[in-house]
């Protein structure tokens, strides 16, 4: 048993702290300003680069420690584990800890004296007073947001070196397509979303976008695809398909539409890509290689996204898109956010030794992300942030609660119509089972998708859910 205890606080939230012993991770389960215990499955014979990782609120991010000088004391012993106990008097771990304590002390008494408004509010000047402020429909909300990017986009130029391409991702813009003209369709989509002023409105589009990667039920009917894939054909305007992720019991409609898709391509002598955002999937084109290119889609890219990141992170609005380039990010608050699994050499060589996919969909997401080598795309301007497999809008409209959540067998596409709407301020709406937010910075500044066009990006997709 140890001669000293520890005078601090036990079992603190185990994020705020962290502990490493020669590369291993520890439990911390009792800090003090003199030091601090950690609890281990196995017994430990020796202390080695001991390390200690303090959490810093005000930046979201971690500050190490290595300790120098300590003394180990074994603590309780129990069958499930083993307690070690550290003291130091090294200044720097002295130093964090008390920060650490005050931090922590601090967001308990905020936690225990007001609602979490007011606690967001304090603690990362989240403006909660402006929760009650909402748009009374999501056509008014985004007349307001196009109204303003059109006026910030004045006088800008669409880069040439992008393909723009159009996201038909639910049936009434697909109905528009077949019923319109390709003039006719243009000057009624960008009327139809309040760009008809904006200067992507002046660029034609050579790609269209079929299917939904969020909502398996909004994957248009055969007839309907292929009657697409006609007109697109005879329009010279090439497509890419989008799958969203798929159930078991949906496999079979997915075997058989894929390899339709694959008797289309041989037929008209194409290729056509189409958009995997589950493995399954992206193994199923895999057999239809020759004429089927699997992409990644936004689902597994995994990217962090989130329309509070400035209030969560203290980062300004001015860092999101630095003004020198894509080349400085790194010098950037966004630095953290920037790259993803997706930048690692041997993920990409691994996606294409196995499933043959090179090309990745972005979306623009409030930041400037770092782009892998290669011929990429980035959906704008909205970016999805969750997904349900089972729908809450769904839920809303049938049960009257969108917490009463199940599989929509027939789904009557209540999102036609409806949508949920959040506080203005927040930039965020509920369409589909997913919810998206707005980047208006991408819209306003063609400069960003100059940046992204020297960064590995080589299409535009704009989808206006």
């Amino acid at each position: 048993m140890s001669k000293r205890e520890l005078n601090g606080a036990p079992m603190l939230p185990f994020a705020l702290a962290a502990c490493e012993n020669a590369g291993e991770e520890l439990r911390v389960t009792n800090l003090s300003a003199e030091g601090f215990a950690v609890r281990s499955r196995d017994e430990i014979t020796s202390f080695s680069d001991l390390t200690l990782s303090f959490y810093h609120g005000c930046s979201g991010t971690y500050h190490q420690v290595k300790l120098t000088s300590y003394s180990v004391e074994t603590g309780e012993v129990t069958r499930f584990y083993r307690e070690y106990r550290i003291f130091t008097e090294q200044p720097e771990y002295r130093q964090e800890a008390e920060r650490l304590f005050r931090e922590y002390r601090q967001y308990i008494s905020l936690k225990m004296t007001g609602d979490d408004g007011y606690l967001a509010q304090e603690l990362t000047g989240y403006p909660w007073e402006l929760e009650e402020e909402y748009y009374t429909t999501f056509a008014e909300q985004k007349r307001a947001w196009m109204q303003d990017v059109c006026e910030g986009a004045a006088g800008e130029q669409f880069p040439a070196a992008l393909e723009l391409a159009v996201c038909l991702d639910n049936d009434r813009q697909r109905k528009s397509y077949l019923n319109l003209d390709k003039n006719a369709f243009a000057k009624t989509y960008w009327e139809e979303n309040f760009l008809s002023s904006h200067p992507i409105a002046r660029q034609p589009f050579r790609r269209i976008y079929v299917g939904n990667q969020f909502c398996e039920n909004l994957f248009p009917s055969e007839k309907e695809l292929f009657a697409i894939l006609e007109k697109a054909s005879a329009q010279e305007q090439s497509v890419t398909v989008m799958f969203a992720p798929a159930q078991e019991h949906q496999i079979s409609q997915r075997e058989r539409v894929t390899g339709q898709l694959a008797k289309w391509c041989l037929r008209c002598g194409k290729r056509m890509e189409a958009v995997v955002n589950d493995w399954g999937m992206a193994a199923l084109l895999r057999e239809q290689g020759s004429v089927l290119e699997p992409v990644l889609g936004v689902l597994l890219n995994r990217r962090r996204k989130d329309v509070r990141y400035q209030y969560k992170i203290g980062l300004a609005d001015s860092e999101a898109y630095p003004p020198e380039g894509y080349g400085s990010i790194q010098q950037h608050g966004f630095q953290e956010l920037a790259a993803t699994g997706l930048n690692s050499a041997f993920y990409q060589e691994y996606l294409h030794r196995t499933f043959g996919i090179t090309r990745y969909e972005f979306e623009s997401c409030g930041y400037m992300q770092e782009i892998p080598p290669g011929a990429h795309s980035l959906h704008l301007p909205f970016y999805q942030t969750n997904t349900s497999q089972y729908c809450p809008l769904y839920a809303e409209c049938r049960e009257g609660s969108r917490g009463r959540q199940r599989f929509a067998a027939d789904c009557p596409q209540y999102c036609r119509s409806h949508a949920f709407l959040y506080p203005k301020h927040l930039a965020l709406v509920g369409r589909y089972n997913s919810m998206f937010g707005f980047d208006c910075s991408i819209l306003r500044n063609m400069q960003i998708l100059e940046k992204y066009a020297h960064a590995g990006v080589d299409r535009v997709v704009v989808g206006m859910i």
